[in-house]
């Protein structure tokens, strides 16, 4: 597990004790912020960390990317092939590209849809 990871469970976790929450509870988690093109976060993993906090748990990821997209696009690999892909494709919203440039990096690291 990566340390932003842990990072990020452990804040939920002070936050959740914060706020004196119950097991009968419902909870929303909302993450905001900026990442990198690298730090997708896994969402399964918190979920799973957390669920028996509370008798329903949602976790929304509303973070921007925030990268070089210039230098990202110039990379000779995968990676900057997708990017160079995506940006030329003009029929999409600037929401759209972003979370098939979410999608995509944690595809290419590995991860899963």
């Amino acid at each position: 597990m990566e340390d932003e990871e842990l990072a990020c469970l452990k804040k939920i976790e002070d936050e959740m004790e914060k706020s004196r929450h119950f097991q009968e509870d419902s909870l929303r988690i909302i993450l905001k912020g900026k990442k990198g093109l690298e730090q997708e976060r896994n969402l399964r993993y918190l979920q799973l960390q957390l669920q028996d906090s509370v008798f329903f748990l949602e976790i929304q990821d509303e973070s921007e990317l925030s990268w070089n997209r210039e230098e990202a696009m110039k990379e000779k690999s995968l990676k900057g092939e997708f990017l160079r892909v995506l940006a030329a494709a003009d029929n999409l919203s600037k929401e759209e590209r972003e979370e098939i440039i979410a999608l995509g990096m944690g595809l290419l690291q590995g991860g899963e849809l």
